[in-house]
């Protein structure tokens, strides 16, 4: 089953990077440039990362498209674009479902196999925004969570 996984990953990927996918559509294949890519990821990370502060439903498959998509983006630059290592780590956090953080994980996986470069950096994220979940409460540290210390300790 991962196996398979990962086969559609590339598969989806080589679209993005042909630029036949469905999140490039709007765009002029003539004068496709990576700066209009990355401008259009950026916005469109931004959107999601606004939407989630606001407390809005993400739908699942606007999450994993544009995961994949900025995960493509990163395999495929040449640059450590640490902007995108930002935005991929910290929605998932954000929105904090189990379905986002499995997107998350998954493209984490992904990038730190596929770019050994940003490993260290994916890694710091990942660190500061799990203390971010710990100072802000959120699932596991939930005080909604009712549970009494004296039954366990």
């Amino acid at each position: 089953m991962a196996d398979l996984a990962k086969r559609q990953r590339w598969r989806y990927a080589k679209n993005i990077i042909e630029g036949t996918s469905t999140l490039t559509e709007n765009m002029d294949r003539d004068t496709f440039t990576e700066s209009k890519a990355k401008k259009n990821l950026f916005d469109r990370l931004t959107d999601i990362e606004l939407r989630t502060q606001q407390d809005k439903k993400i739908p699942e498959k606007e999450l994993s498209e544009n995961f994949i998509w900025a995960g493509t983006h990163l395999y495929a630059s040449h640059e450590d674009e640490f902007f995108l290592v930002r935005k991929l780590v910290s929605i998932p956090f954000k929105i904090f479902t189990s379905k986002a953080m499995e997107f998350g994980i998954s493209i984490w996986v992904w990038i730190s196999r596929a770019r050994p470069s940003v490993h260290a950096r994916l890694f710091a994220e990942i660190a500061k925004n799990w203390e971010w979940t710990l100072r802000r409460r959120k699932g596991l540290f939930s005080p909604s969570l009712k549970y009494s210390r004296s039954k366990y300790f």
